[in-house]
């Protein structure tokens, strides 16, 4: 972390010890825009909490209904091709939600309301597109997990001893594919610009995968256990982006904090808090 401060422009930073990452700061008049930074841009987690005691035989349920569901699904993402591609890229979790991969409560309980509107797809490379277009039909880079959840603070999210389902993924390859094509630059540049809304095209593409994949858990939920089995989801935190605030340009690695909630890591457990305050723990099930 050294290494930052003699970056051009920077600030100041701030570590996060549990995850092994860092909030840095940059004068966005005098900053460089640095693509790879935080490596894969919007690599983050959902959580979905379920109004069902947590089971291991319920989760491998859960994965079952999923495995089957993921089948159909995928079946009709390929048809989409290229062009509807960059629909994902300008309107992130937005086009999930428009293709009934989830609702607007999705969108409200996701940093950044799941967007960046200053994304631009036209730096993007016909082969990064058709990068993006396969990965629409292979999401075998998510990671799916259950744990039991321990409430600390009532009232928050759910009740005590109940299941919570991670979906924890991003943009898979098309991060590498678009940024091989790009280039360090003055931020406050036009060349510069052009760069951050790239970015936000392949963090939009992220938000977006990762409801697909969200929407799909909560719909095998009412498969596997009913329609009456109520599930919402917790939080989606990116754990590595970049965003300009309108002050300074911030850049987020293995930094899981929003402004709302932020995760914790407590050996395999995970932590749920509010500013200092612990909302749950999070504890692995088998399935």
């Amino acid at each position: 972390m050294d290494d930052l401060k003699n970056l051009k422009g920077f600030l100041n930073f701030k570590k996060d010890d549990t995850w092994k990452g860092f909030r840095a700061t940059f004068d966005r008049k005098r900053s460089m825009i640095y693509p790879d930074m935080v490596g894969s841009i919007n690599m983050g987690i959902a959580l979905i909490s379920v109004d069902k005691e947590a089971d291991e035989t319920i989760a491998l349920k859960i994965k079952k209904a999923l495995d089957l569901r993921s089948t159909k699904v995928i079946r009709r993402l390929k048809s989409m091709g290229k062009r509807g591609v960059k629909s994902l890229f300008t309107k992130g979790m937005r086009w999930a939600i428009d293709t009934a991969f989830g609702d607007q409560k999705d969108m409200n309980m996701t940093e950044f309301s799941g967007v960046f509107p200053f994304s631009d797809p036209s730096l993007i490379s016909y082969e990064s597109f058709g990068v993006a277009e396969h990965g629409l039909i292979d999401f075998s880079d998510f990671d799916v997990d259950f744990w039991e959840l321990k409430v600390e603070k009532e009232g928050e999210f759910t009740m005590d001893n109940s299941l919570v389902v991670s979906v924890k993924g991003g943009s898979g390859e098309l991060f590498d594919s678009v940024v091989s094509e790009l280039r360090e630059t003055e931020y406050d540049s036009d060349e510069g610009r052009g760069v951050y809304t790239a970015l936000g095209s392949v963090a939009n593409y992220a938000w977006a995968r990762r409801q697909v994949m969200t929407g799909m858990v909560e719909a095998s939920i009412s498969d596997a256990l009913g329609k009456s089995i109520k599930s919402q989801k917790i939080c989606d935190i990116p754990f590595n982006i970049v965003f300009d605030d309108g002050e300074v340009l911030i850049y987020r690695k293995h930094f899981p904090q929003s402004s709302v909630v932020q995760l914790s890591k407590d050996g395999k457990n995970m932590l749920i808090l509010k500013g200092e305050d612990g909302i749950g723990r999070m504890v692995p099930i088998n399935g």
